[in-house]
């Protein structure tokens, strides 16, 4: 994996949670396409990039894990911590299972996402 690819996978693969998260507001009948939410949301995805992915990114490095289904758990896992910490005061009930389910998703898009633009092969090598 070259440095140019990593750099756009860690650009790129962020904006795959705005993207889910006003997808999922627009589902719910809000406006899908606001700029101001888009770049809002997009920082909080950024912040999470740089506090958990970097260095989910170099465990998965170290390990050799390149499972593209460690990645999606991973990227869940995440989603579902920062939507935890930032709406801690919002309890886990049934009805914000959905909620959650959201960001979760969303982690997991922005994982396969960097996964693929990362040079990760399919067949779990890591290209050169």
């Amino acid at each position: 994996m070259s440095r140019g690819t990593l750099i756009l996978a860690f650009i790129v693969a962020p904006l795959a949670t705005p993207l889910v998260l006003l997808g999922a507001d627009g589902l719910h009948g809000m406006p899908f396409w606001d700029l101001g939410a888009f770049v809002f949301v997009a920082a909080f995805a950024y912040s999470a990039t740089i506090l958990f992915g970097v260095p989910s990114f170099f465990l998965f490095r170290a390990k050799h894990w390149n499972n593209v289904f460690l990645y999606a758990l991973f990227g869940g896992l995440i989603g579902l911590l920062v939507s935890v910490i930032l709406y801690h005061r919002v309890p886990f009930s049934v009805m914000n299972l959905e909620y959650r389910g959201w960001h979760a998703l969303a982690g997991v898009l922005s994982a396969l996402v960097f996964r693929m633009l990362s040079g990760v092969r399919p067949d779990h090598v890591v290209q050169h």
